[in-house]
């Protein structure tokens, strides 16, 4: 019997070995996916019903779960994994069974060899990470519960994408960071992590007058969008470039996404 895995750093899809499992329609999808990615925690009848269909709740109520658990458990190589118990439902995985898992590891890994300066390491864990996404986090799967795992993924993937880009420059890959600092800050003008990596990114280069740009168009975004200035890293950034005060651990302290 082959092992399955599970993949939701994107629209979502199964593998038994080599072979692509068919998982149905969106619903059922979202079904599956819920109890993956809280493997071995145990949902009742209820708990899915909310998770899955919030306020597009079927008139027969709870009753419809026990049909696309039927129809899961008939699509698993492995049926057992889908267990019955005694107030609900569970999924038997390992953490390494599901995408998600696999890029938790790779971050714990990636930031357990940064603490001890083991910068090329980590950047090559964090690389591995990035190299899990394929797409929109669960995409195409529908409700409140689903869309908000999506959210965190995505931040999550905006958070290595960061992590891994201060760590390229740690390393001396200054030109290749610029270049991709250009690329994803243009696609998300309102993100400060971003904004700070690239202003520092300019200033390492020589070229702080483009730092300065970049916080006066950050500046104006975030005003203009928010109605907001933008935050203490970013202003204390700010004012370090314009007195040639940066530290060259700057960095460091603009890949946490500002509070609030």
């Amino acid at each position: 019997m082959c092992e399955i895995r599970f993949e939701f750093l994107r629209p979502p899809r199964a593998w038994c070995g080599d072979r692509l499992l068919q998982l149905g329609p969106a619903r059922q999808q979202g079904v599956l996916a819920v109890l993956a990615l809280n493997a071995n925690r145990e949902f009742t009848s209820d708990e899915l019903l909310t998770a899955a269909w919030d306020e597009d709740e079927p008139p027969s109520g709870a009753k419809v779960v026990a049909s696309y658990i039927y129809r899961i458990r008939n699509l698993l190589p492995c049926p057992d994994l889908l267990r019955t118990v005694p107030h609900g439902y569970q999924l038997c995985l390992r953490t390494d069974q599901t995408d998600v898992g696999q890029l938790e590891a790779l971050l714990k890994e990636a930031r357990t060899a940064r603490a001890a300066s083991n910068f090329e390491y980590a950047a090559g864990r964090l690389a591995a990470a990035l190299d899990l996404f394929g797409g929109e986090p669960l995409g195409g799967l529908p409700g409140r519960y689903l869309e908000s795992q999506r959210r965190k993924l995505r931040e999550l993937h905006r958070q290595v994408q960061c992590e891994r880009i201060d760590l390229v420059i740690r390393l001396g890959g200054l030109t290749d960071a610029l270049a991709e600092l250009v690329e994803v800050a243009t696609q998300d003008p309102l993100d400060e992590r971003l904004a700070g990596l690239l202003m520092h990114a300019w200033y390492l280069d020589g070229r702080p007058s483009s730092a300065l740009d970049v916080y006066r168009r950050t500046r104006n975004a975030l005003v203009q969008e928010l109605g907001i200035e933008p935050g203490p890293e970013l202003r204390s950034l700010h004012w370090a470039i314009l007195s040639n005060t940066v530290g060259a651990a700057c960095c460091n302290h603009h890949c946490t996404k500002r509070a609030g």
